[in-house]
């Protein structure tokens, strides 16, 4: 599907779409999109600047599918802890007890926003985490918002260089010569 809509639709469309794809659909790897909208983005010789432009999009996309599964987890929450609470060695106090310790400052919307902007951690669990705790969903939007923005950001930048970097060095590939880095 991410395919086809990469060939069919607007860039701008395409992050979008595929950034709520890849934030409901944890299997996908949350950069696939992004990396490839930089690579498209350079390929059509764009400005740097679209590189912001398209972060905005996928950040609205994936804030879209990060609502989806904070509202899911909130309200599977409290049936998963009774049914496979004793599996996972937690209970509902425990979790009602750490979620207490959220949304008493900026220290945690600025963690919450730091979660998102990293490329290493993954946005589903930050999402399903989110959810289950019950954090003040405003809070939740606003960091995954911004903080996507800086993440999207970075990834579409890599596929943008990546793209650049692949055409610089795509006569030496093509050719059949070999070449060594030097370390």
């Amino acid at each position: 599907l991410l395919f086809i809509l990469s060939f069919t639709t607007p860039l701008e469309l395409f992050t979008f779409i595929g950034s709520f794809i890849e934030e409901v659909i944890p299997p996908i790897p949350s950069s696939l999109v992004t990396l490839s909208a930089g690579g498209m983005l350079a390929s059509r010789k764009s400005f740097w600047v679209y590189i912001i432009w398209l972060a905005l999009f996928g950040a609205i996309g994936k804030c879209l599918g990060a609502t989806v599964l904070y509202f899911i987890s909130a309200k599977a929450q409290t049936t998963i802890v009774t049914k496979y609470g004793k599996y996972l060695g937690v209970n509902e106090k425990q979790i009602e007890a750490f979620s207490k310790r959220f949304g008493k400052g900026w220290r945690d919307d600025v963690t919450l926003f730091i979660l998102r902007a990293l490329p290493i951690v993954p946005s589903f669990t930050v999402s399903i985490g989110a959810g289950i705790l019950k954090l003040n969903f405003k809070t939740y939007l606003i960091a995954t918002f911004f903080g996507t923005i800086i993440r999207d950001g970075f990834f579409i930048a890599i596929g943008y260089l990546g793209y650049d970097t692949y055409k610089k060095i795509s006569p030496w590939l093509d050719n059949g010569k070999a070449f060594v880095l030097e370390v």
